[in-house]
């Protein structure tokens, strides 16, 4: 396997730089240095070449110990957001690997789910803050401008990075309004999201 190409090793890559800004900046308390371990492991895992099984034994050693970071001190919401958002896209790295990705929107997670509730935000001006619920009965935070969002409807969400918007986190974007299933969901649309993978 090319791991030093594969979008998804370059996505894990991309989302530990963020959580080890977090340590190197003493938000996370990190005393027994293990995003120093994490961040040799992954650079072996880009080298290494394995093959898919291989790969998922690095995920899991990266996985656990992301985990007993989460453990350490932090005096950051953003901080600990970020190590949740890693550890949930670890997680889903199973998925990831059955896949074959070629461009970076593939690797993103979504869900279909029912908008729950919707208020405007408190203090941004044509934003609104929904909430929604998955067929499990998970629920989360998505901050939106569409206008014409309602409780009621199906939607498709993507779950990005975490994002502070005044005050209130949103957890993931919606891709695609009244849709219930992969193939109502405009491949255009989705292409748009490469941009986030950059961004990070």
């Amino acid at each position: 396997m090319d791991t030093m190409n594969d979008l998804r090793i370059q996505w894990l890559e991309r989302l530990f730089g963020r959580v080890q800004k977090h340590c190197k900046s003493g938000t996370i308390k990190d005393k027994g240095k293990i995003c120093d371990q994490i961040e040799s492991k992954i650079k072996e895992l880009k080298y290494s070449y394995v093959d898919e099984q291989g790969v998922l034994e690095y995920i899991n050693w990266i996985l656990e110990r992301l985990r007993d970071l989460q453990n350490a001190p932090t005096n950051s919401e953003e901080a600990r957001r970020w190590l949740e958002y890693m550890i949930s896209e670890l997680k889903d790295y199973p998925r990831k690997l059955k896949i074959n990705a070629t461009e970076p929107f593939q690797i993103f997670r979504y869900k279909f789910v029912e908008i729950v509730s919707v208020v405007k935000h408190p203090s941004l001006d044509n934003l609104r803050i929904t909430k929604v619920r998955d067929e499990d009965g998970a629920e989360y935070t998505v901050i939106t401008n569409i206008k014409e969002v309602k409780e009621g409807q199906r939607a498709a969400i993507v779950f990005l990075p975490p994002r502070e918007f005044g005050g209130v986190w949103s957890e993931a974007m919606f891709v695609a309004m009244n849709v219930s299933k992969p193939d109502e969901i405009d491949v255009g649309k989705l292409k748009e999201l490469n941009q986030y993978f950059f961004s990070v």
